[in-house]
């Protein structure tokens, strides 16, 4: 994972995807992007024929919301 490139890219939100992040571990790796980051994240990877995610929001941002919106 490339911390700098992550940093300059200077978004709102962090997007994240790897096709073969263990499902058990994009949890606690969106975690620690919003926590370095101090932005909501979401951390995707592929798992099987389907895609997971999770997210995780800010205090000044909540995530949930823009999960409605898409929804």
């Amino acid at each position: 994972m490339d911390f700098e490139k992550i940093k300059n890219e200077n978004k709102n939100v962090i997007i994240y995807y790897r096709n073969n992040l263990n499902e058990g571990l994009i949890g606690i790796i969106a975690s620690r992007l919003k926590d370095y980051f101090n932005k909501p994240s979401i951390v995707i990877t592929k798992s099987n024929n389907s895609l997971k995610a999770s997210a995780r929001s800010t205090s000044s941002y909540n995530i949930g919301s823009f999960n409605q919106i898409i929804n």
